[in-house]
């Protein structure tokens, strides 16, 4: 069974944050712009992910998520 869409009503205490990313999300689509790439860092269990799963469902695309330790270096 889909888990539901992350919605940002969950982060409790991120008001401005949230806000921040919604006025990036609002300005990208009104000028028909990607999201710039964003990063977002902290301990394991902070709830980056869900944040990042929750601004890809408003902004209505998917989320192509990596982490630090699956980039190799080029050459």
């Amino acid at each position: 069974m889909p888990r539901p869409l992350k919605t940002f009503a969950g982060f409790v205490g991120q008001a401005p944050l949230v806000a921040h990313l919604k006025r990036l999300a609002d300005g990208s689509k009104a000028r028909a712009l990607p999201l710039p790439p964003l990063m977002f860092t902290g301990p394991a269990g902070v709830g980056k992910t869900s944040l990042a799963n929750s601004l890809s469902a408003y902004y209505g695309t998917t989320l192509v998520a990596r982490s630090a330790s699956s980039i190799t270096p080029t050459e």
